[in-house]
């Protein structure tokens, strides 16, 4: 039963009947199986329903395997239970339909065994044989739905990319109308909307020089798959802008163009970019052009691709031509050219630059010789290699000679023989060469950083420091004696020139004093002055000495010549006479001692004096010194004295010169003695034998202690002086002192006597001196 009405549901085997009957022949048989199979190997699910109850009658094998149940088990089922989508008032109303359209398709839910569903599409027909059946071909709609859904997403993705794409995306027929926009294009343009922009023409609302689109059409090659142009549109403002576009033909079958299909992406920043950086580049090329250093690039073979006007000066070349596209070697002859090469090498293949190397080449142009300070710098491409480099170089010729100048100066400052400081405008000390630090004793650390006033004396006035900042500080120079301090203490003398150094400018950056040691010369002055007035002084003295010895000398002559003449005369007895020859003799020695002295201070200053030293016994040379009467004139009341030590000393010595300055020293006390005494005596001290001569006369004024003993010094200079005298008697003394290897000094005050001291080396007895004695 089935079997027919699956038969007549599907219209097959219209000449046979009675297929399933029992008087069925061979090829019926044959029919019925075919049937069979077909319908079980089917790929749709075939079902028999009953459309009273939706019963299962039947149900194919691939319905079987949809819904997972087996044959049986379905046909204890109805379409109720497998189809959560029908139920009985669906099914009455669905009979119907089919019996009134003859079939009815749509599209429900099929419920496996498992709980899972699948959607089906199901095509209903009624089949009437001996009743009605409802015959449902269920066909499973997985795939389909899921290739709708995935062209749904396709179509939206599609959709979203075309609206939101970040370049303006439309299509245009050949006239120049807007077929379709989309949101980015609306944008770029500036309209409100895509049905505003779609009302637009290309040649009249969009393109800037209309006769760009008319052009674009006209020369339009199909052949080629997409066109790119760089065009101006204008929005809907009317304001020109740049854009990129990229336009492709969509043809027919006959390669007919129907439409454009373009892109268009605005490019007025990157336009507005390219013009920047084509001026920078003009600017930068002009820059480079105008520098004064020679500035190139090399390719990855080191040959030159630009050289600025320094650098085509610098090569010897008359332009630029001349020196693209070779190398170091070409240009440069001999090891100059072979060395730069080299280094070219040595940069591109390490990829490390070599900076600041000088290097020394004859001019071309001149011959001189030239220091260039060059740098070579590698370049990269974007993926790291090295592509070339850039060279820069920078003459420094001047620079050179300047150096060379400085070091000379340097030297001459630091080996100068003259002292100099340069300071700051504050007046801080910056530099003080080698001479500056041996004069002063400071060392640099002790000195830098400090202010000159550390060399303040104190000696000097504030006011010449003071005219002397403010000198220096106008821009002047000041020049002038100070006398400055040591670390140690000790005050020197210096000549100073001190000024500003200024730069360009003329604003005043530094101060430099140069410094002469003068202390010497000062020193000269001194003595010269000293000596000048010493000489001044002698000169008064001798005058006044010559005046003296007019007198001296002029006074026991005159006695001489005329007690001479009174001898002769015979009116006097012999009594007289002896008087007047007493006179002439008193006269004759004072004029003879006058002489002596002055022939002693001659030999001494000549130096004609030789000592002969011998062993004196000290206490028998004071006792014989003492027995002499003559030291003491009879008409004053004086006494002499002697302290003799218990232990004798025995010195080595010129016993005639010891005697001299003792009759010296004696009669120099007598003379300014009137009463009293005169007390000689000595000190052993060791090494030195110290002699004095005491005194009760008058005493000597401070002021004449040390000069006393020059040579035609007197307390009085007058020539009616109470005390007579040559005023060579000390100066002698102490000459032959000194010339005994001592010293002679006094100790006197007026009214309270003097007492004369002097000193010299005792030089004992011994086997040598015995010796030189013998010899």
């Amino acid at each position: 039963m089935i079997l027919d009405i699956l038969k007549k549901y599907f219209a097959i085997f219209p000449g046979k009947k009675n297929i399933n009957g029992s008087n069925s022949d061979r090829e019926g048989a044959d029919d019925l199986n075919l049937l069979r199979n077909l319908i079980d190997r089917a790929n749709d699910s075939i079902e028999v329903l009953d459309p009273e109850t939706g019963r299962f009658l039947y149900v194919n094998e691939r319905g079987c395997r949809d819904l997972g149940y087996r044959r049986e088990e379905l046909l204890k089922l109805t379409i109720f239970d497998v189809d959560p989508s029908v139920d009985p008032s669906l099914l009455t109303q669905m009979t119907e339909e089919v019996s009134a359209k003859d079939s009815k398709i749509w599209e429900g839910i099929h419920l496996r065994k498992d709980g899972s569903t699948f959607p089906v599409e199901v095509n209903i027909k009624m089949a009437a044989i001996s009743r009605k059946y409802l015959i449902a071909v269920a066909r499973n709609i997985t795939a389909r739905k899921q290739d709708a859904e995935a062209l749904k997403r396709s179509e939206q993705k599609y959709r979203d990319i075309f609206n939101y794409a970040p370049v303006g995306i439309y299509q245009s027929t050949l006239e120049g109308r807007f077929l379709t926009v989309n949101d980015q294009l609306v944008r770029i343009l500036g309209y409100d909307s895509v049905d505003e922009l779609l009302q637009k023409n290309m040649a009249g609302d969009i393109y800037f020089n209309p006769g760009e689109r008319e052009f674009f059409i006209t020369h339009y090659d199909p052949n080629v798959p997409v066109h790119n142009m760089e065009v101006r549109w204008k929005r809907k403002d009317g304001t020109p802008f740049w854009i990129e576009l990229s336009s492709h033909a969509v043809k027919d079958s006959q390669n007919h163009v129907l439409f454009f299909e373009d892109f268009v992406r605005d490019i007025t920043l990157r336009r507005q970019a390219e013009d920047e950086t084509k001026k920078e580049r003009k600017l930068l090329r002009t820059l480079i052009d105008h520098l004064p250093y020679p500035i190139y690039f090399k390719d990855r073979e080191a040959r030159k691709i630009i050289a600025n006007l320094a650098d085509v000066e610098n090569i010897g070349c008359a332009n630029e031509a001349e020196a693209l596209g070779k190398t170091d070697i070409e240009l440069f002859e001999g090891e100059i050219g072979h060395r730069g090469y080299a280094d070219d090498q040595k940069v591109l293949e390490s990829g490390l630059p070599i900076l600041n190397r000088e290097e020394v080449f004859s001019d071309k142009n001149t011959g001189l010789q030239r220091w260039l300070l060059t740098s070579k710098i590698p370049l990269f491409d974007e993926t790291g290699k090295t592509n070339g480099l850039v060279g820069i170089g920078r003459d420094i010729t001047y620079r050179k000679k300047a150096e060379e100048q400085i070091q000379k100066l340097t030297k001459s400052v630091e080996q100068s023989p003259s002292s100099i400081i340069i300071t700051d405008v504050s007046g801080s000390i910056e530099y003080v060469n080698p001479k500056f630090l041996e004069i002063t004793g400071y060392n640099k650390e002790d000195i830098v950083g400090k202010n000159p006033r550390i060399l303040k004396s104190g000696k000097m006035s504030d006011e010449v420091y003071r005219q002397l900042w403010e000198t220096i500080v106008s821009g002047n120079t000041w020049k002038g004696e100070l006398v400055n301090r040591k670390k140690n203490g000790e005050l020197y003398w210096e000549w100073v020139t001190v000024t500003s150094i200024k730069d360009e400018a003329g604003q005043i950056t530094n101060f430099i004093a140069i410094k002469e040691d003068i202390s010497a010369r000062k020193q000269m002055e001194a003595e010269l002055i000293k000596a000048k007035e010493k000489a001044e002084e002698s000169d008064r003295l001798k005058s006044a000495f010559l005046a003296n010895m007019s007198h001296e000398i002029l006074t026991p002559l005159n006695s001489i010549i005329g007690f001479s003449e009174l001898l002769q005369d015979n009116d006097f007895d012999d009594q007289q006479k002896k008087e007047f020859l007493s006179h002439v003799i008193d006269n004759g020695n004072s004029l003879l001692s006058i002489v002596s002295d002055i022939m002693d201070i001659s030999k001494i200053e000549s130096r004609q004096i030789e000592l002969r030293k011998t062993p004196v016994s000290v206490n028998q040379f004071l006792s014989r010194l003492i027995e002499r009467s003559e030291f003491l004139p009879e008409k004053k009341d004086l006494r002499i004295r002697i302290d003799i030590n218990s232990e004798d000393c025995i010195i080595i010595t010129d016993k005639e010169r010891l005697n001299q300055v003792f009759n010296n020293l004696i009669s120099n006390a007598v003379k300014f003695t009137d009463q009293g005494y005169i007390q000689i005596g000595y000190r052993n001290e060791g090494d030195i034998v110290t002699f004095y001569v005491k005194d009760t006369g008058i005493g000597i004024p401070e002021e004449f202690h040390e000069i006393i003993f020059e040579r035609f010094r007197q307390i009085e200079t007058e020539k009616n002086r109470k005390y007579g005298g040559n005023g060579l008697g000390l100066a002698i003394a102490g000459s032959l002192v000194e010339m005994m290897g001592g010293k002679i000094w006094l100790d006197s005050s007026p009214g309270k006597g003097s007492v004369f001291y002097f000193s010299i080396p005792c030089n004992p007895v011994t086997d040598d001196n015995l010796q030189d004695r013998k010899s």
